[in-house]
């Protein structure tokens, strides 16, 4: 990681951002169904700004013709050809920002949350049918200055005026990462109260590897309104939820209230763990950790709008609160 200079790591994610972005623009003239997202998510709505204090998320994700099972390359894949399973494929850029609770002190404050930035590039392949989905992701990224989370904070304090990060100098160092996630979820149960009032149950299970998480995680997803989509849910804001993204063409409005409960077994954490190959500042972390998500989502024609408020358990031993923060998502369906 030493003999790698900072011009090589800004060569090297401009590179994977690159192709990330502009190989699903290529698919998809031979599909039918493209969806284009973008999440902010922010402490803020609670009036903190701590732990994982924002983020933001552009992703596209693209329905597969039927004869992408038969390429020779995905035949490794053990959910891949499944008979009567329908397939996509979706991409995304993602930029997640960690600080401690104070971010007017210089000093490294030993005993809380790392400063830590983290910008990557997802990519999930998704098989699924009327009932099931599974999901293998991959992640590309670099934490570290190189990740740019100093500045974007900065310019965002100064732009709303409010109070300046001053211990970045603290943050984690440089590092390359790679990680790959899967998920599984099914629709257990749909019970349609009436002709356009329904209630849904979604449980999930899952995993990840790689130098910035390795976790297990199950948990489930329940939904209640009109016009339920026909589709697996929200994607949760947890390792691997970025590879998610909407599974239906909207083209109906509808509303529904959702709640979901997502539990995770977490043996590394990167940004609570520190650096992999370097010393760096480190806190110890909760073992077992668990979140609560409750929100809505509004659909118009082809636009989804979601409001979500995150609840998430102590991460480590001396963190003083549970944390709490708000995701805004818009989706564009064609």
């Amino acid at each position: 990681m030493k003999s790698i200079d900072m011009k090589h790591k800004h060569l090297f994610m401009l590179s994977i951002m690159a192709l990330f972005f502009f190989a699903p623009l290529a698919l998809g003239k031979t599909t039918s169904y493209r969806c284009l997202t973008f999440d902010f998510a922010n402490d803020l709505f609670f009036g903190t700004d701590r732990s994982y204090t924002g983020g933001g998320k552009l992703g596209f994700l693209i329905e597969l013709p039927d004869n992408f099972a038969a390429k020779p390359a995905l035949k490794w894949m053990p959910f891949i050809k499944k008979a009567g399973f329908k397939h996509a494929i979706s991409f995304s850029i993602n930029e997640n920002v960690y600080t401690p609770d104070d971010i007017t002190i210089s000093d490294l404050i030993p005993d809380d949350q790392p400063y830590a930035g983290y910008l990557y590039a997802s990519l999930g392949i998704h098989s699924f049918n009327n009932r099931w989905k599974e999901t293998i992701g991959i992640d590309i990224g670099v934490i570290g200055p190189s990740a740019f989370a100093e500045q974007i904070q900065k310019f965002i304090h100064n732009t709303l005026n409010v109070k300046d990060p001053k211990g970045w100098h603290n943050q984690l160092k440089n590092e390359i990462t790679f990680q790959m996630f899967y998920e599984n979820r099914l629709k257990l149960l749909r019970s349609q109260i009436t002709r356009r009032f329904g209630f849904e149950m979604i449980p999930h299970f899952g995993g990840g590897a790689g130098n910035v998480y390795i976790y297990v995680n199950s948990g489930i997803q329940m939904r209640m309104g009109w016009n339920l989509p026909d589709d697996f849910g929200i994607p949760l804001p947890r390792p691997g939820g970025e590879t998610q993204s909407n599974f239906q063409y909207y083209n109906t409005s509808g509303l529904y209230f959702f709640a979901a409960l997502d539990g995770q077994a977490v043996l590394r954490n990167i940004f609570l763990d520190g650096n992999t190959f370097q010393s760096s500042h480190r806190v110890e972390k909760h073992p077992l950790t668990g979140s609560l998500i409750l929100g809505v989502s509004l659909t118009l024609g082809r636009i989804n709008f979601r409001f979500a408020t995150v609840h998430w358990t102590k991460k480590y031993t001396t963190e003083s609160t549970d944390h709490n923060y708000g995701i805004c998502s818009i989706s564009f369906s064609y």
